[in-house]
């Protein structure tokens, strides 16, 4: 069984991925997932509106350091215009390696 995949031209070692915690996944705790052992790593979700409004905080969490590579910034989000703005501050000011975009249900949950 080959344990190397890839997405785009990005090749990750294993195919274990450090699932993004709300709260936890800075750029420490990324960084000892990975010498963990962990293939890839995942940002805790970014807002687009965040971003939109310029967030310090929400700032912070796009840092990433050179340990955690290769790492993947999670956005989410349900404006087309403010997702699009969203990706592209990230593709230019952020060195992550995917920006993934979390489609999660927009249907409120029934309790």
């Amino acid at each position: 069984m080959q344990n190397t995949w890839k997405i785009a031209d990005l090749e990750i070692e294993n195919q274990v991925v450090a699932a993004p915690l709300a709260g936890i996944s800075n750029p420490v705790y990324r960084s000892l997932m990975r010498q963990s052992g962990a293939g890839l790593v995942v940002s805790e979700m970014i807002s687009d509106k965040a971003l939109h409004y310029k967030s310090e905080k929400t700032f912070k969490m796009c840092e990433t350091v050179e340990e955690e590579h290769p790492v993947s910034l999670q956005l989410f989000g349900s404006d087309p215009d403010t997702m699009a703005e969203a990706a592209e501050y990230l593709n230019e000011h952020s060195n992550c390696d995917v920006i993934d975009i979390n489609m999660g249900c927009p249907v409120q949950k029934n309790h």
